[in-house]
Parts: C-alpha cells; structure tokens; sequence
C-alpha cells in the first residue's frame, strides 16, 4: 500500500506490536561515532596513566625474563603482565561499555526482542535481494555514505595542509618529543573527524526516525479495524450498552414501589426518594428519569400508593446532581426534609379511619 494513503499516525497499539518486533527507530552509525568519541576522550584523559602502566608492566616482563628464565616463569610473567594491562586499560573499557549502552538505550530505550533473530526466508531470496539492491532506499544510502566520505577527505585534507610543516620537522625533534607531537596529532585528527561522524550520525538519526514514522503510519480502514479489534464491534458495543441501559432501567423500576416519595417537577423530571429511619443516614435516589421515564416512574407510583410531591426546584436539583443509588447532599437535606415530612403526615392521616383520602398526590409551591 503507497505511503499516500497512510495519512494517519501511529495507535499506541501498533508502536507497542513494532516495539515487539524489534522496530524501532536506529541509526546504525550513531553508536559507533559515540563509542569512538568516548574512546579518545577517555584515551586523552587517562592516557597518562595508562601508558605509566604499561612501562612498567614491560619493565618488569622484561626483568622477570632475565632473572628467572623457563617456560613456568614465563606463563607467570605473561598472566601477571596482562593482569596490569588489563587494570591499567579498565578506567577506557568502562568508557567505552557506558557509551555504547546509553547510546543505544537513549535511540530506542530499554527493547529485547528475539523477533530480529528469528530465521526469515524471505531474506535469501535472490530476487529481493536484487530488488533491495536496485532500490531506491539502497540509492539513498549510497550517496549518504559517499557524502559521509567526501566530508571525512575534506576533513583530513584541511588538516594535513595545516600540519605538514610540523610533520616534516618532526625528525629534528628527540625521539620522545617526536613521538609525543605526533601523538598529539594524530589525537587532534581523530577528535575532528569523529565529532564531523557524531554530527553525521545525529543527522542520520533524524532521517532515521523520520522514516519510522513514516513506515508506522495507518490508513483509516487500520485504524478502524484496530478499534474494532480492541473494542469488539460497534453493533454489539450498541447492543450492550442498550442492554445494560434496560437493566439499570428494570432495576429502578423494581425500586420505585418501595420507595417513601416520588418529586416530580411535575411533567419533565420524577425522582423516587427512599428513606428508613434509624438504618439509614440520608435519604437515597433509587430512581429518576425524564419525560417519558419519569411518566413510568409516576405511573408505578401510582400504582404502588408511592406519594407523589410536585416541587420543580427540588426534583431539578436531585435529578442533576444526585446519582441512582447515593444520598442526597447536605444542602438538600432540609427541602427533603419537608417533603418527608408532608409525607409521614399524609401516611398517618390515610392511617385513620375517620378521615377518607381523596389521594396521594399534593403539589408544593
């Protein structure tokens, strides 16, 4: 599929699947222009020391040698002599460890995957492979390493027509003059053209990453079919949202004939308030609903002897601000209070014999 169409970007999901797979975006020449830049650094910082360690780790073979000669002594010498070696050159080694461990961990951060050493067939295919190499990707990285080269010739170039003058006098110096000064050159050249590779290698991490997200971008059918994929389909999504919304609706209804009182506003809005004294706090919503569920909850009421309260501002504030299933809020509890109140007086009048009930209902200005 062109690179046209993925017009959009990556899902979490599929950068998480790459990730697996051990795609992530790299620049082969960064950790070796890093690694080669902590090299010299740490050579020009230690280097004092590790070439005393050195001399006289070649004093004292040399002096063992001479005293002590046989092939026992000699392996004795050998493995004391590459025990300093190896000390001396530690502070360099470590350098060069932590270098090319933060390197690769600042590309693409903490990733192990076997999926890049899994065996693929499809890559000893003669045919790819002649299309890999007459590629426009294989052209790219042709000129970018013929560009890198010329830079690096030019790079050297500059230097040497600055330097060779010294260079030709260095014979007139001592041996050890001689050979510092051109220790010293051959530093400098190797400071300019690994930070002129760093350069170059920060640059190609950039292309690099570029091209990544560019091979992780979607279509919109993909990231439709990801969503569905995660999601589950959008009929069934439909239907169980429907269905959990006739439950909660069932479940309310069932609530209702026991609850003390039903405000109403007095068409639009009814919540059913249920409140016991002495097991309970505050009063509780178990039901509420709008038009036509409010019309059902009234209905049930009705149906159930339920009270009936008309009192707009109350059942509006309940119905925006109380959840099915939780107490009211204090704010509210002295309007509720009223309205239990008219109810407990209407429950104990339908209680007397003497006095007939027309019905349950009553309005609240």
């Amino acid at each position: 599929m062109a690179l046209e169409d993925r017009t959009e970007a990556a899902t979490p999901k599929r950068r998480e699947d790459a990730r697996k797979k051990g795609m992530v975006a790299r620049s082969p020449e960064l950790g070796p222009a890093v690694v080669l830049m902590a090299g010299l650094l740490s050579i020009r910082l230690f280097g004092p020391r590790l070439l005393e360690g050195f001399r006289a780790v070649a004093k004292s073979c040399i002096g063992a040698a001479a005293s002590t000669p046989g092939t026992d002594s000699i392996w004795f010498v050998l493995s004391q002599s590459a025990m300093h070696m190896a000390l001396s050159a530690a502070p360099v080694l470590v350098c060069l460890v932590l270098a090319s461990v933060l390197v690769g961990v600042a590309q693409s951060g903490v990733n192990l995957s076997l999926a890049p050493m899994s065996p693929d067939w499809s890559r000893v295919n003669p045919l790819r492979g002649i299309v890999r190499l007459v590629s426009m990707h294989a052209l790219i990285d042709l000129v970018r390493s013929l560009l890198k080269v010329a830079i690096l010739a030019a790079i050297c170039w500059s230097f040497a027509k600055g330097v060779w003058v010294l260079v030709l006098s260095l014979s007139q110096f001592g041996l050890p003059i001689g050979l510092s000064k051109a220790a010293g050159l051959l530093n400098t050249l190797l400071l300019r053209t690994g930070g002129a590779l760093a350069v170059l290698a920060v640059l190609d991490y950039g292309v690099q990453r570029w091209q990544f997200e560019r091979s992780l971008r979607m279509t919109k059918q993909e990231v439709r079919e990801e969503m569905r994929q995660l999601e589950g389909d959008p009929v069934i999504r439909s239907y169980v949202r429907r269905r959990h919304r006739e439950m909660g609706q069932r479940r309310m209804m069932q609530a209702v004939p026991r609850a003390t009182a039903v405000v109403t506003n007095p068409t639009h809005v009814a919540v059913a308030l249920r409140y016991e004294s002495g097991k309970m706090h505050a009063p509780v919503v178990v039901a509420k609903g709008a038009r036509l569920m409010a019309e059902r909850i009234k209905e049930v009421a009705r149906q159930h002897n339920v009270p009936i309260v008309e009192d707009p501002p109350l059942a509006r504030a309940l119905y925006k601000s109380v959840d099915v299933g939780d107490p009211i809020p204090p704010e509210l509890y002295r309007a509720v209070a009223e309205i239990l109140a008219f109810v407990y007086r209407l429950n104990a009048a339908a209680r007397r014999p003497s006095v007939p009930l027309a019905g349950g209902t009553r309005g609240r200005s």
